[in-house]
C-alpha cells in the first residue's frame, strides 16, 4: 500500500455547526455550554455559555444557511471574558460540540482552577518579517544605498479591547524583561519538506542559466 503524505494544513472541523446544535435544544440552548475543537490544543479548557440566540435574514450564499448569531459568555483557557462574545461568522463551521449537562460542573471547576495557575505570556516588541518580504526590504535598502546588514523587523501590536478573553493571556515584554515567547520567524518545519526540494531536472536547468 503506498505511503500517504499529508499536504497542506490540518483541519479542526470535527463536530457540528452551532445551528445544528442549538436548533435541536429546548429554548435554543440558552444556558448550555458548547466547546470548539480548535481550542483542544490548549491544556486549559475553553467554552461558551449561550446567553441568547438570534436568527439571520434569508442568506444569498448557501454556506450562510448554516449560520446563526449567538451571544455568549466566553471562557478562554480558564479566563472569563468581561464582555459578551458574539458568535456569527464562524457559526457555520462543523467545529462545535455540546457539553453534556453531567460534565458541565467538572468543566467549570477545571476552568476556575486553570485561571489561578495560568500566567500571562510576554511577547517581544518586534519580530522578523516573513522571509520573502524580508528579502524585498533588504533589496529596497540596497537600491536606496541604505545599510542592509541589519535584520528588518516589524512592530508587534496587541489588541487593547478585550473581546474574547484571548487578550488577557499576552502582553509586550518591558525593555528590561526577557520575553517568554521567542519568535524566530522563518517558514518553520513543513509537514512535507520534500516539497521544497528542487527536482534534479530543474536544478540542472537553473545551473545552466547561472
Amino acid at each position: 500500500m503506498p505511503k500517504l503524505i499529508p499536504v497542506g494544513p490540518s483541519t479542526h472541523h470535527v463536530g457540528k455547526s452551532l445551528w445544528e446544535i442549538v436548533g435541536n435544544l429546548k429554548n435554543f440552548g440558552v444556558g448550555r455550554l458548547v466547546q470548539r475543537n480548535i481550542y483542544e490544543r490548549y491544556p486549559e479548557p475553553t467554552y461558551y455559555r449561550i446567553l441568547k440566540i438570534e436568527t439571520l435574514p434569508p442568506p444569498t450564499d448557501t454556506r450562510d444557511l448554516r449560520k446563526v448569531r449567538a451571544y455568549t459568555e466566553k471562557v478562554f483557557r480558564g479566563r472569563k471574558s468581561e464582555k459578551i462574545f458574539e458568535i456569527c461568522h464562524e457559526s457555520w463551521k462543523p467545529d462545535f460540540v455540546l457539553v453534556p449537562k453531567s460534565e458541565e460542573k467538572t468543566l467549570i471547576e477545571k476552568a476556575e482552577a486553570a485561571a489561578k495557575t495560568v500566567t500571562k505570556r510576554s511577547l517581544p516588541s518586534t519580530i522578523p518579517f516573513p522571509p520573502l518580504l524580508q528579502e524585498l526590504i533588504i533589496q529596497e535598502r540596497i537600491a536606496k544605498g541604505l545599510p542592509s546588514d541589519e535584520e528588518p523587523r516589524m512592530k508587534v501590536i496587541i489588541r487593547q479591547k478585550d473581546i474574547s478573553g484571548e487578550d488577557l493571556m499576552y502582553h509586550l515584554a518591558e525593555e528590561d524583561q526577557t520575553p517568554t515567547i521567542d519568535y524566530k520567524g522563518g517558514k518553520g518545519k513543513p509537514l512535507s519538506p520534500q516539497m521544497y526540494n528542487i527536482p534534479e531536472f530543474y536544478r540542472e536547468k537553473l545551473e545552466q542559466k547561472t
